[in-house]
């Protein structure tokens, strides 16, 4: 085989390993682009869309709202996450209570038209389930 022949070969090669590994890349950050995300509409008209946040509120008087969540994994069927709430003593009442941190977990699930449609919040062994369009869905993110 002639050295140009050869040579024609190896740069066609390169060439077509180049083309795969550049349309791998591009089809990898295309899938990561298409992930779920987290769609929270508040009563004032401010909405959150995006993916990991690191606080969502759970209520419109600051009742609950789950803060420094770190997303265990975020994936195309759902989504898992720990942070901490505060849960209020409301004695003598609840703008004067107490305020006692609690581990809080937060479960995404039901992917639908590119976002996550239902969502579980666990703290202190009480559960709360939310699903999108709902009234218990979370007021903000």
């Amino acid at each position: 085989m002639s050295s140009r022949l050869v040579a024609a070969m190896s740069l066609c090669v390169a060439a077509t390993a180049t083309t795969v590994t550049g349309e791998a890349i591009a089809a990898a950050s295309s899938k990561a682009q298409q992930l779920p995300k987290l769609i929270v509409r508040s009563p004032g008209g401010t909405t959150y869309s995006g993916i990991k946040p690191r606080v969502i509120a759970f209520s419109g008087d600051a009742g609950n709202i789950v803060t420094g969540i770190n997303w265990r994994h975020w994936n195309h069927t759902n989504a898992a996450g720990r942070g901490t709430s505060d849960l209020q003593g409301c004695v003598p009442n609840c703008a004067q209570g107490s305020e006692t941190p609690v581990t809080t977990t937060v479960t995404l699930s039901r992917p639908r038209n590119g976002h996550f449609t239902k969502i579980v919040e666990v703290r202190d062994g009480h559960t709360l389930v939310g699903y999108y369009g709902h009234s218990s869905w979370p007021e903000g993110a």
